[in-house]
């Protein structure tokens, strides 16, 4: 879940200075790939949430509604988390929300197929019918 503290650094960075302002994906690696967690986690997606909603705040709103409509049909926290991050570039570019910049909506689809990708442990789990369930007891 995303906490307030790493979604607003994800907002705050989205609008310091940079080459290209948006949400970088090298900016998010500190949290995606944290020391302090062996570089096995963070909290890149909700440091992804915070510069991705300065940018297009659009997209991330239709995209947190993906993420609920999946969690309540289906129960499924990742689910929603990873349907909601593959929308968010396309949704983006429907909406125009990139500033007419293609590399900006690259780097929108990388940093959303990185998050993907780091979350392939709950794909098998989803995929072996495996993964916990809001509100049920993890194993």
């Amino acid at each position: 879940m995303p906490t307030e503290r790493s979604t607003a650094f994800g907002a705050i960075m989205s609008k310091a200075p940079s080459p290209v302002a948006t949400p970088l994906p090298p900016r998010n690696f500190g949290h995606i790939f944290s020391i302090w967690l062996k570089f096995r986690g963070g909290k890149g997606v909700a440091t992804g949430l915070g510069a991705f909603l300065m940018i297009a705040p659009k997209a991330v709103l239709l995209s947190v509604g993906i993420f609920l409509v999946l969690v309540l049909m289906f129960r499924y926290v990742s689910l929603g988390s990873i349907a909601a991050v593959a929308a968010f570039p396309n949704l983006a570019l429907l909406l125009h929300e990139y500033g007419n910049v293609p590399l900006a909506l690259a780097l929108m689809s990388f940093a959303s197929v990185l998050i993907v990708v780091k979350h392939r442990a709950n794909i098998l789990r989803l995929l072996a019918g495996t993964e916990n369930r809001l509100g049920s007891r993890s194993a």
